[in-house]
């Protein structure tokens, strides 16, 4: 299917992700499949593109699915976008100078996160550690509960400590 029909189908980009003109898809009788499935093709003929991601089907995407965790996590279905572009490692847009720091790369979502203080004795932990572990850490040093709605875990290596 080419979409040969005039209108702006992409409303809004924002951090790689493209929102789509569903008003229009109804207009011209195009279905959302098969808008995602040109616009894909197209994308995926440019140099540095890994992905295209359709945000409404996640589940679908051939990509590994270290990423695609990621990814979910990282959407809100209310503020998200319709449509996600994944380039490749080392590729950046938009940026003559500085970084996005948007990609699932190791070079863009390696933090160091450093815990300090009486008690805590030096360690390097060297396993992934999730944001969500941040605070049920805090609360485990604190001997507090966690807050509420919390989905992390106690990062072992330091809370043994104490």
């Amino acid at each position: 299917m080419q979409l040969r029909r005039e209108g702006k189908y992409l409303i809004e980009y924002e951090d790689y992700q493209y929102f789509v003109n569903f008003d229009l898809l109804k207009e011209k009788k195009i279905e959302y499949k098969d808008f995602f499935e040109v616009f894909k093709a197209g994308m995926m003929a440019n140099e540095g593109i890994a992905q295209i991601i359709d945000l409404h089907n996640i589940g679908d995407a051939m990509f590994p699915n270290f990423f695609l965790n990621k990814i979910k996590n990282g959407i809100n279905p209310k503020r998200s976008g319709d449509i996600l572009v994944i380039q490749e490692p080392g590729w950046i847009s938009s940026y003559t100078t500085g970084t996005s720091h948007g990609s699932l790369y190791e070079y863009d979502t390696h933090v160091p996160l450093i815990f300090y203080g009486w008690g805590l004795k030096p360690a390097e932990i060297v396993a992934p550690v999730e944001i969500t572990d941040i605070a049920p850490t805090v609360a485990a040093l604190l001997h507090i509960l966690a807050p509420t709605g919390n989905i992390g875990n106690p990062i072992e290596g330091v809370v043994r400590q104490k």
